[in-house]
């Protein structure tokens, strides 16, 4: 989308890294050693087979040692303690416990050994007064376990009487995971906690427990449990007590085992978080800093919640995660998993304009969490625009997602000419339908579940589309790249009027009428993103073919020049697409907005209230989400 051009100078940002280790690196071996907790666990074997993959991939010399039980905390510290012996490059650790492994941690930290966090956070209490700082990979245990019990108080209508099985008290995650249950339990007043104990995340000892909680407590409707396992152990405890079908059974962590007691009725539900993408990211970081990067302080894996439905879906193929869309790198393996629900979308895009389009298109395509249905041409020659896109999605094999062409508003030559050329649809064995409105229309409306809409563009297409058929907005939500809060343009403090809402102010007036959700990604957060040094050079040297074709379309863009050769430009539309799966590197908040006739999206007390992305928590891991999402090496 065409954009004020910015000095580079003027918007390159202080990026608060993590260096690793902090001290000068005595260890001169470049292998990793993964540890981990509970190999028996099959949770564990997935997140180990995904730090494999990563090390073939990355031709890492890995090693994967582990203890026995989660309780084994001893073991694990002599583990580390072994590492430092061996004078070994990198750690990447699964801790037991939380705050008992940091001091061996921080002795490998002072031989200069790498140190990478994973799965379970470390204490922040106890790694500060250690004097230890580590970048941590993984997923929102708290989110998860919030997610796990509303799915759960649903079911039993908001009434009830539940109990929670825990993990090991004092572990981050165990204590994340409680928390978060019981917040979903504290928002239905008609929930009432009866029992909570913990299992130590082990089946027979959850079998004990909740059969002693059910001698207690005969009227308990449901139970979560912080891990699979421990939900197993209750299932059996249920049936054990002839009570199958009577109680409903939340888990977490997406066992095999767990799947087919969800199939067969015994489970209700359980969270994936996947463990592959932990180790294999924890490879990777590894990797970089033997290097000599600088890492992010944190790098998030997705969250999912696992149901009958999803499952079923799963099955039939409706769910299954392509090769061509891994963030992650790893190849799909047989691990026993269902791949996650992801998200429905339509893509509306202005490509063709400004370049960041086709960064965000290439970006959505290498991220597990979407399930790309549509994209619909925006602004100005939609025909031509169509037509780069078949070009993008043919050379990235990605010829299974429709093409529409929206609503044309002229004739100017997109910036994108010289790498589309004679480029014909001719020949193109992909879907094209003529009228893209009707399409996404006819999309929504026969979607069992909501459908986002991406608007990184002039949200023309919407408008069409809300007057034509205004129900729409019941099925579906928006989120743009749109607005400007606080800042604006080249970093500046107030509120300019941003293309998007600019270019057509009725329209986007008319988008921020309807009755949809409404999430944004202004100028705020992402008006100075501009990927420079390592991680641009990952980008641009990469053989992967998302990456290629990004920096191909790059070098022959109209504007190229108003770049300098080591950054991108401004990748305004990546935050939006980000925004479509998660916000969790994102601090946000809700904001009522009016649209003034300049096209300003102004706070107003009597406004439309939208979810803005304002400030970033995390700016450096958004950026390794992206060029991951670029750079994997398998499929598209």
């Amino acid at each position: 989308m065409k954009r004020c051009w910015l000095s580079v100078a003027g918007i390159l940002v202080a990026l608060t890294l993590v260096a690793c280790p902090s001290r000068q690196q005595e260890a001169k071996s470049k292998k990793v050693v993964l540890i981990m907790k509970a190999l028996s666990n099959p949770f564990f074997t997935r997140m180990a087979d995904g730090a494999r993959e990563y090390a073939q991939k990355l031709n890492v010399d890995l090693a994967v040692v582990g203890i026995d039980k989660e309780t084994d905390v001893e073991k694990q510290i002599a583990l580390i303690e072994m590492q430092i012996v061996k004078r070994i490059g990198a750690i990447v650790i699964a801790p037991a416990d939380s705050k008992a492994v940091v001091g061996a941690l921080k002795k490998a930290q002072d031989k200069g050994i790498i140190v990478i966090n994973i799965d379970n956070p470390l204490d922040n209490e106890v790694m500060k007064e250690k004097g230890v700082t580590l970048p941590f990979v993984g997923s929102d245990n708290k989110q998860g376990a919030k997610m796990a019990g509303k799915y759960l108080v649903e079911k039993l209508g908001g009434t009830g009487k539940v109990a929670l099985l825990e993990g090991i008290p004092g572990v981050i995650n165990a204590e994340l995971r409680k928390a978060g249950f019981l917040e979903a339990c504290k928002e239905a007043p008609g929930i009432e906690v009866v029992a909570d104990r913990t299992a130590n995340w082990h089946t027979e000892e959850a079998f004990a427990v909740f059969s002693n909680m059910l001698t207690a407590h005969p009227d308990i409707n449901g139970v979560f449990a912080a891990n699979d396992n421990m939900a197993l152990g209750a299932v059996q405890a249920i049936k054990a007590k002839g009570l199958t079908g009577k109680i409903v059974v939340a888990g977490y962590d997406n066992l095999k085992a767990a799947q087919e007691a969800i199939l067969d009725g015994s489970m209700l539900a359980t969270i994936e978080q996947n463990p592959e993408l932990m180790g294999g990211y924890g490879v990777e970081l590894a990797k970089r800093a033997l290097d000599g990067e600088k890492i992010a302080d944190y790098t998030p894996t997705p969250l999912d919640l696992i149901t009958k439905e999803t499952l079923e879906q799963g099955k039939q193929g409706e769910n299954a995660m392509s090769s061509q869309s891994q963030t992650s790198g790893a190849q799909a393996q047989d691990t026993g998993t269902t791949a996650p629900t992801r998200v429905p979308l339509i893509l509306d895009t202005d490509i063709g304009d400004d370049i960041d389009d086709t960064w965000a298109l290439a970006m959505l395509l290498g991220s597990p969490q979407v399930n790309l249905k549509l994209i619909v041409t925006s602004t100005d020659d939609t025909e031509t625009k169509a037509r780069l896109v078949a070009k993008i999605l043919e050379k990235l094999g990605r010829i299974d997602v429709p093409i529409g062409t929206g609503v044309k508003t002229g004739d100017r030559k997109i910036n994108q000419a010289k790498w589309l050329g004679e480029y014909s649809l001719s020949n193109y064995r992909g879907t094209i339908i003529k009228d893209g409105v009707q399409a996404a229309i006819d999309l929504i409306k026969a979607s069992p579940s909501p459908i986002t809409i991406l608007a990184i563009g002039p949200e023309t297409n919407l408008k069409e589309a809300l007057r034509r058929d205004p129900s729409i907005a019941t099925n579906a939500r928006v989120v743009a790249m749109a607005g400007s809060i606080a800042i604006g343009y080249n970093g500046k403090k107030g509120h300019d009027a941003e293309y998007n809402v600019m270019r057509d102010v009725e329209a986007a007036r008319a988008v921020y009428s309807a009755p949809w959700e409404i999430t944004i990604a202004p100028l705020d957060v992402c008006g100075t993103l501009i990927l420079e040094g390592a991680r641009y050079e990952n980008v641009k040297n990469s053989n992967a073919v998302r990456a290629t074709t990004v920096i191909e379309n790059y070098d022959l863009w109209a504007n190229r020049s108003k770049y300098p050769a080591g950054a991108s430009s401004v990748l305004y539309d990546t935050v939006a697409a980000y925004l479509t799966f998660s916000d969790a590197l994102c601090e946000m908040e809700t904001v009522k907005l009016v649209i003034d006739d300049k096209g300003r999206t102004i706070p107003d007390e009597k406004g439309r209230p939208v979810r803005c992305a304002l400030r970033w928590k995390d700016r450096v891991a958004f950026e390794e989400v992206l060029v991951r999402a670029l750079t994997t090496d398998v499929g598209a």
